[in-house]
């Protein structure tokens, strides 16, 4: 366990914050972005079907985002 951190591991760490929160701030805007395909293309017939493409729509635009 580490007691005492030093200035360069506080740095560090404040680093991999930020880069977190970027990254979530671009898996959001390609969202917004990429919700124009999704609102232009037809609605689905069942509520299944519906969940099922909103989540597939989230899960595949957050995994490439981020995967960039």
């Amino acid at each position: 366990m580490i007691f005492n951190e030093t200035p360069r591991r506080k740095q560090i760490n404040e680093l991999v914050a930020w880069g977190h929160w970027f990254a979530f701030a671009n898996i959001l805007m390609a969202i917004v972005i990429s919700s124009v395909y999704l609102l232009s293309s037809p609605i689905a017939n069942t509520p299944l079907s519906i969940l099922y493409m909103v989540l597939t729509w989230l899960g595949h635009i957050s995994f490439i985002t981020f995967f960039g």
